[in-house]
């Protein structure tokens, strides 16, 4: 080898062991804090045999929604009667709420999509059957091509399952994942500096990762909640938020871009394609399907109906109803909160409702708005 050749190699191994030790910090201490529990599923786990021994869990933070959801599942002895399937819109959806004697499990994620029904549905499928009814939770964004939520990818493997039971080994949709996403944050910078600020405020974390949530039958708690039927409660602070605070947030996510419906052309020809061949997957193995439209706080609502960037959430609406009178499907809710008698003061934020305000959107609405 060259003399001149072998001076610029050991100049780069020089340079490289230099950088070498960084990373191998940075990737301890993303794995040791690990501060939305993406490489431990113990935290997950956890929570969901404190739930299925009949007790609520309390103080959960920063975890894969996607994950405990098929913890839940794979653990259930029975499967329920019906589920509930949606976003975070859906949360606080509870078997009191909708009043009937069928035992209710709420499996919704935040930012769900039609992704998300399908592995949640697959996992069902996998380890269970599936149930007698689902109530599914119809955001307008789960037609949006633009929408840009991956977060499925946790739980792709029983996404990608059931899309070829639904659709078949030829699927026309093919969709959006990264096989190497969640390894990616062990040496993303951004990841570390939420490792770093946890760190600095709890130095414990980087000998021991605590779990700090914990099982009650209480239901009047401070912190937030998930209950035994998998619907969730958000903290006392939040959930008392005055309606002056309320509509500042609300004016505030307008204007910052409105969540998933941001580049919204057209109702996506796909996904129309995939959600139908589901819904008929479903309704043909004897499931009772449900339609379920969460409306959005006044303000926004108004806005969106006044901004010709946002037509495609109304045009949403009107096809989910044309869907659901087309296979004789009820539907529940609107995205207007006037046709359901909501107000400002039942919302914690432009789009979420507070708990016990949601029974207000659970009616039926025959006409299209």
């Amino acid at each position: 080898m060259p003399y001149g050749v072998f001076e610029k190699m050991k100049r780069f191994l020089i340079k490289l062991l230099g950088v070498v030790p960084i990373f191998i910090v940075i990737i301890f201490v993303n794995f040791r804090v690990d501060p939305a529990n993406i490489f431990k599923k113990d935290y997950e786990r956890k929570a969901a045999e404190i739930l299925l021994s009949g007790q609520s869990v309390v103080g959960m933070d920063n975890y894969d929604e996607r994950i405990l959801q098929e913890e839940i599942i794979r653990r259930i002895k029975e499967t329920p009667d019906a589920i509930i399937i949606g976003s975070s819109r859906v949360m606080t959806l509870s078997d009191e709420v909708i009043g009937n004697e069928e035992e209710y499990w709420n499996h919704g994620v935040s930012g769900a999509g039609i992704p998300d029904y399908l592995g949640i549905l697959g996992i069902y499928d996998e380890y269970s059957e599936l149930p007698g009814q689902v109530i599914i939770g119809l955001d307008p964004w789960i037609l949006n091509d633009n929408s840009g939520d991956t977060r499925y990818q946790s739980i792709a493997k029983y996404v990608d399952r059931f899309r070829k039971k639904v659709e078949g080994t030829d699927s026309r949709i093919q969709l959006e994942r990264n096989s190497f996403e969640k390894e990616m944050q062990l040496v993303s910078l951004s990841y570390f500096q939420s490792a770093f600020h946890l760190v600095t405020e709890n130095p414990e974390l980087l000998k021991k990762s605590a779990i700090e949530f914990y099982g009650t039958n209480k239901k009047d708690v401070e912190d937030s909640i998930r209950y035994t039927d998998g619907s969730i409660e958000y903290n006392k602070a939040f959930r008392e938020r005055s309606a002056e605070d309320t509509f500042a947030d609300a004016k505030t996510y307008v204007s910052q871009g409105i969540y998933q419906i941001e580049n919204y052309q057209m109702l996506s020809m796909e996904k129309r394609m995939l959600f139908e061949k589901m819904i008929d997957y479903l309704q043909k193995d004897g499931v009772d399907v449900i339609f379920y439209l969460p409306p959005y706080h006044p303000y926004v609502y108004e806005y969106i109906k006044e901004n010709k960037n946002y037509e495609m959430v109304l045009e949403a609406e009107r096809y989910f109803r044309k869907i659901a009178e087309g296979e004789g499907i009820k539907l529940y809710g609107s995205y207007n909160p006037e046709t359901l008698d909501c107000v400002e003061e039942d919302f914690l934020d432009g789009m979420h409702m507070k708990r016990e305000c949601i029974s207000k959107s659970w009616k039926q609405v025959s006409n299209v708005y």
